[in-house]
Parts: C-alpha cells; sequence; structure tokens
C-alpha cells in the first residue's frame, strides 16, 4: 500500500511500480494529474503488453489531455489507430486549435478520423488546396455534405 503524498501546489506526485508504469494517481480535487516532459509534450504511458493506458477520470469518462501549447495531443494505439476521446453524453469531443480551426487527425494508416458535432452532424474537413475531404459511412456510403449556402457539394467514389 503507498501513501498518497502532494506536492506544495498541491498536486499529487507521481510514483512508478516495479515496471517503470505509472500507477493510476488523482489530485485532490478528483482529476487526474497530467505529466509533460521538458519539451512540454505530454509523456505517454505504455502497459506491459505495448498498449497505451487510457487516463479515465473518478467518474469513468476519458480524459483529454493538451500540450503546453495549448494544442491536443493525440494518442495512438500499438496498432496506429487515433483513440477517441468521448464526452459525458457520448458523444465525439471535436478538437480546435487557437485559431478556431478544426484539427484534422490522422491514424498512422494514413486515415482520417471522423469527428462530428453536438448535433450528430459530420464537420467537414478542407485540404490545403480547399478542397473538401470525402467521408464514407460504416456501409461504405459516401457522406453527403452541404455548404454554408446549403448548397449540396458532389462527392465522387
Amino acid at each position: 500500500m503507498t501513501f498518497n503524498q502532494f506536492s506544495c501546489d498541491d498536486l499529487l506526485i507521481p510514483f512508478f511500480i516495479r515496471d517503470g508504469l505509472l500507477s493510476h494517481f488523482f489530485s485532490r480535487a478528483g482529476l487526474l494529474v497530467p505529466f509533460f516532459s521538458c519539451d512540454g509534450l505530454l509523456i505517454p504511458f505504455f502497459s506491459s503488453d505495448g498498449l497505451l493506458v487510457p487516463f479515465f477520470s473518478r467518474y469513468g469518462l476519458l480524459v483529454p489531455f493538451f500540450s503546453h501549447a495549448g494544442l491536443l495531443v493525440p494518442l495512438f494505439s500499438c496498432d496506429g489507430l487515433l483513440i477517441p476521446f468521448f464526452s459525458s453524453d457520448g458523444l465525439l469531443v471535436p478538437f480546435f486549435s487557437r485559431y478556431g480551426l478544426l484539427v484534422p487527425f490522422f491514424s498512422h494508416a494514413g486515415l482520417l478520423v471522423p469527428f462530428f458535432s453536438c448535433d450528430g452532424l459530420l464537420i467537414p474537413f478542407f485540404s490545403s488546396d480547399g478542397l473538401l475531404v470525402p467521408f464514407f459511412s460504416r456501409y461504405g456510403l459516401l457522406v453527403p455534405f452541404f455548404s454554408r449556402a446549403g448548397l449540396l457539394v458532389p462527392f465522387f467514389s
């Protein structure tokens, strides 16, 4: 049994178990304490089988992490797939940059991860040349997109 030790700023001091893995620790406020490397990037933690260890709050919700630069740190599993973050109502959490632009994430396999808005609509992504990136449903059907003027943007598979 370990005793909780807190630093002067009331954050829990990290403890590591024998195989070098971080134990699950929470601050006194009930929030998981994030750890950052000297370059401001979040330090990822992996279990002995090579899988990324998910961080959950005491209420069972996945905790989103942000780097010191204010950008969300993408977390990947050992098979190269992006680990999704969901809000308490079960909706996927969209990630936005400081300029209010949606940050597109790609898995290691090169596939774009779809993001949905709070009303269940797919958030469109645009490539650097201004072309809309097509999305396909689980059934292989192309998802229609509408412009701000209400005009349908055509896509072809």
